[in-house]
């Protein structure tokens, strides 16, 4: 019956137990600056009920499971200062739920999935994600309809795209750091 599960700071946790996808009744997983964890079972997928998932500072992570995409509750996910973190599983556009992203910082991130413009976004932040094609989050980010707000802090753009005004909903946008913006 276990919903809430903080493991905050288990800075010597390199991974998770198998079985963990059992935890079913799970709702919200805290593994912030487990700063060892370097992967998730495959049976992750199995937390159908998860709603909440925060491994901001999991700087070993390199990759999500392949079913990662089968968290279909999933609606808040914090990946902040995942630096190993190259890319995101293909089912990761399956997160229909999905609404807050932080990527912030994700050092290593060079891809996104190709359906992770099918995503319904309100909140995502590609801050510092410098090895991201910053043509790739200007197309990406056209498609979420939702969209209120938006950080794009610390990114190398020298200008705005001009159809930055089709973004009617969003209501905040961060670009701080954004040392060439003209």
């Amino acid at each position: 019956n276990l919903q809430t599960l903080n493991l905050n700071w288990c800075e010597k946790l390199e991974s998770l137990p198998e079985r963990f996808g059992e935890l079913t009744n799970l709702q919200t997983l805290n593994l912030m600056m487990c700063e060892k964890l370097k992967s998730l079972p495959e049976g992750f997928g199995e937390l159908e009920n998860l709603e909440v998932l925060n491994l901001s500072g999991c700087e070993k992570l390199a990759s999500l499971p392949e079913r990662f995409g089968d968290l279909k509750n999933l609606q808040t996910l914090n990946l902040t200062w995942c630096e190993k973190l190259v890319s995101l599983s293909e089912g990761f556009g399956e997160l229909e739920n999905l609404q807050t992203l932080s990527l912030s910082e994700c050092y290593s991130l060079v891809s996104l999935p190709k359906r992770f413009g099918e995503l319904n976004l309100t909140d995502i932040d590609f801050g510092y994600c410098k090895k991201l094609d910053l043509a790739l989050i200007f197309d990406v980010i056209f498609k979420f309809e939702g969209l209120t707000k938006l950080s794009l802090e610390g990114l190398k753009m020298e200008s705005l795209p001009e159809r930055f005004g089709e973004l009617r909903n969003l209501q905040t946008l961060n670009l701080n750091s954004c040392y060439k913006l003209g």
